[in-house]
């Protein structure tokens, strides 16, 4: 791999035409210090643009620094590992929130932040491969580069669709309404598109006098005519996307839909893991269901595995030993048969005593054909039928609920706060659930992190199903309930809640979501987070590690999304361009091989 980066580096180490003046030995440039600088500026700028600082609008020039080192004639030796130190800059701190939830979690938040850290330096590899010995355009090049790193990051390795450019710009309502077309890669292309233009017109005797030497720019390379019909063609797109955002947004308004009552009830990880808080746990979320049915919502919705004793199904039936085989921690079989029918009655009383329906989280054991699988699930109980349906969460977090390689590396426990044979099964199958004549599904945890996986559900909704009912779309609503107390009161709670916004902009699809310790929200189609559990304390308007409810009516989208139906053509398009594009490049100019003899 060196070799090869070495190899593209020295091609692409292309000078372009420049000046007398500037034509002096590149040996006698380059400073690492002022390349380091450069690099750092945009790792620093990123950070700032994302909670907890949330700057956006430095969004739009952060990733300048690293377009300023495409431009560069040539590189020095040492350039990508400066680069990579770059992306380190960036990623250790951006997510340093999953260190907190145990001491073990450091190996995680390090390893992940190692792999992060590869793609500043790959984004800058190759834009310079395309620009300067394929010949392209700097001015389209690093967008859709740019764009087809955030969607190869999104798929490999489970994927990581976590701080996309396009995420700092949720605020503003207008900008990001084009997600419903092109996924939120359409506003970080539109963002680079701007920050690539201002690169682009940075005079090359700017930084010449530090020893970097860059590619002449449209001022230099061209006229001032074609300067002034690129900067109105990139401006006319920007005023296509706002224009788009205004008139989707005002085809609203929504209409009420179900009242939901949102549960946060702040029981921090260390006693949700304590094996005396079970019961405690759930007197917690007692009282809050009882005062919540005082407001007769539709639906209470407790947030993920807040329920603390399992729910135990047995597909057949099995004699004391072999049940106790699945069992090792127990010792009693009547014990165990007692728990088995207790739990769903216990549901059943609690729904009852609300007098509403409930959606619960919760851990399922289930025993089937021979075989114990464990499950992250989401279990409906209703008064009259008690538990009806129950949804396995399918997208797991490496990590968090299973070990990647345990099986063949058993030494890697050793790293994790999780014992032997620790680790959820990943759903298969998708119940749609109806309430009020309308319909909806259940997203767990970081599954409403994933756009493609969003966009699978919607559309499997959209094929006929015994489950499904007639109404206006196929499913009308998204619950997310997930339980973010591994990261305390860290940046994580609130770019969770930014993320899972862009997938209601996605769908045109309101989302509600409950969360342990935060954050609580309604969430509309136009993304505009709405109704958050904000403890109203006038110093401190706490919406995370507090305790409380919300209770909303779902604002109901008619509209429909174009993204859900045709997907990510527009991300899948810029890879392949890239991937061409790097060939084709990498091609043109073959070395010179010598023989000696």
């Amino acid at each position: 791999m060196p070799n090869l980066v070495s190899k593209i580096s020295s091609r692409t180490s292309v000078l372009c035409e420049m000046t007398p003046a500037q034509r002096k030995p590149v040996s006698a440039g380059h400073p690492q210090a002022v390349l380091l600088f450069t690099a750092l500026s945009s790792a620093v700028l990123f950070w700032a643009s994302f909670p907890p600082l949330d700057l956006h609008v430095l969004a739009w020039i952060a990733p300048l620094g690293w377009l300023l080192l495409v431009r560069i004639t040539s590189t020095p030796r040492y350039f990508y590992r400066l680069l990579y130190l770059a992306g380190l800059a960036f990623w250790l701190p951006a997510i340093q929130w999953l260190r907190l939830g145990h001491e073990t979690m450091y190996s995680a938040w390090l390893a992940l932040s190692i792999y992060l850290a590869i793609y500043p330096p790959l984004f800058v590899l190759l834009c310079r491969l395309c620009i300067h010995q394929g010949k392209l355009p700097f001015l389209i090049v690093a967008p859709i580069v740019w764009v087809s790193l955030e969607y190869a990051r999104a798929h490999i390795m489970g994927g990581f669709p976590w701080y996309f450019l396009a995420h700092t710009q949720y605020p503003f309502e207008y900008l990001i309404q084009v997600a419903d077309l092109t996924g939120s890669y359409g506003i970080s292309f539109s963002i680079l598109l701007v920050t690539t233009l201002l690169t682009d017109l940075v005079p090359d005797h700017w930084l010449s006098r530090h020893g970097l030497v860059l590619s002449p720019g449209l001022i230099t390379r061209h006229s001032r005519r074609r300067l002034i019909v690129t900067v109105v063609l990139i401006a006319a797109t920007q005023l296509a996307v706002l224009g788009y955002g205004i008139i989707r947004v005002r085809q609203g308004p929504f209409s009420p839909g179900p009242k939901v009552a949102l549960l946060q009830g702040n029981i921090p990880q260390t006693v949700k893991m304590a094996p005396e808080s079970p019961w405690d746990i759930f007197q917690t979320y007692q009282r809050l269901s009882l005062s919540a049915a005082e407001e007769k919502p539709d639906l209470i919705i407790w947030p993920e595995s807040m329920f603390r004793f399992p729910l135990i199904q047995v597909h057949q039936n099995l004699n004391d030993q072999t049940l106790l085989s699945h069992f090792p921690e127990n010792t009693d079989p009547q014990t165990l048969r007692s728990l088995m029918k207790d739990i769903p009655a216990l549901l059943t009383r609690l729904a009852q005593q609300c007098g509403t329906d409930l959606l619960i989280g919760l851990e399922t054991i289930e025993i089937k054909d021979g075989k114990k699988q464990t499950y992250n699930s989401a279990v409906r109980v209703t008064p009259e039928k008690g538990l009806v349906s129950r949804y396995d969460k399918r997208h797991l977090v490496p990590f968090g609920e299973y070990l990647p390689f345990a099986r063949y590396l058993p030494w890697l426990l050793e790293l994790t706060p999780f014992h032997a044979g620790y680790g959820f099964d990943a759903g298969k199958t998708l119940d749609f659930l109806e309430l009020k004549g309308f319909s909806f599904s259940i997203l767990i945890c970081y599954e409403d992190t994933v756009p493609h996986l969003v966009r699978t559900l919607l559309n499997e909704a959209s094929s006929p199903s015994p489950a499904q009912i007639q109404s206006v779309k196929p499913l009308d609503f998204l619950v997310n309930i997930t339980n973010d107390g591994w990261f305390h009161d860290s940046s994580e709670l609130q770019q969770h809640l930014i993320t899972s916004a862009f997938r209601a902009v996605e769908s045109r699809t309101p989302l509600v979501r409950a969360a342990n310790t935060g954050i609580t929200a309604v969430i509309n189609g136009n993304g505009k987070i709405l109704d958050q559990t904000i403890v109203r304390d006038p110093s401190t308007r706490k919406i995370t590690e507090v305790e409380g409810l919300t209770v909303a009516h779902i604002p109901l989208d008619t509209r429909t999304s174009h993204y859900v139906r045709w997907g990510d053509w527009f991300s899948g398009t810029c890879l392949l361009a890239t991937v061409f594009s790097s060939i084709w490049s990498f091609s043109r100019q073959k070395p010179t091989i010598t023989l000696k003899s």
